[in-house]
């Protein structure tokens, strides 16, 4: 079901936060500059490319220092 037609249809409200899901980051986080190096990835590019993803959809993008992940256990 659409996003759009569950809010028409029922008093709700959305709200998204987007965050990559990575089982091996521990409860603490980690610093989101040394999850992107390890990954020989540019930080820079990469979150200005979230950025940009989520700007042209209407989302809100935060700046953040760290990576969180969900704890399933």
């Amino acid at each position: 079901m659409r996003i759009d037609r569950l809010q028409s249809e029922y008093k709700i409200d959305i709200h998204w936060t987007a965050y990559p899901l990575n089982p091996s980051v521990p409860p603490e986080g980690y610093p989101l500059a040394d999850y992107y190096a390890s990954r020989n990835l540019d930080m820079e590019e990469r979150v200005g490319h979230m950025g940009q993803v989520a700007d042209h959809l209407g989302l809100p993008f935060g700046k953040r220092e760290r990576i969180y992940t969900v704890d399933l256990t």
